[in-house]
């Protein structure tokens, strides 16, 4: 079976927290941002333990819109995280 990603580019993030909660926390605080993504490109995230891991899938002529996707889901991250450390 041929993969539409054949030839792509994966990215795997590993986001460690200090609680499970908090990771659920920031893993739903993605989701509506990650519903209308750019097309070749899959976002895919889950937790366990306490690690959000997400994974980005892109076709190899779509790095840079990955790269572009990638920062701007790290930057909201880095958003919620920081709005809960202040709670």
């Amino acid at each position: 079976m041929t993969s539409k990603w054949n030839n792509g580019v994966k990215i795997t993030v590993n986001l460690e927290f200090d609680t499970s909660e908090k990771a659920r926390l920031v893993e739903k605080s993605l989701r509506p941002d990650n519903r209308d993504i750019p097309s070749g490109l899959s976002i895919k995230q889950y937790v366990k333990q306490y690690t959000l891991k997400i994974i980005f899938n892109s076709r190899k002529d779509g790095v840079e819109t990955l790269l572009a996707t990638l920062d701007e889901v790290l930057a909201l991250a880095d958003a919620s995280i920081s709005t809960l450390a202040e709670v």
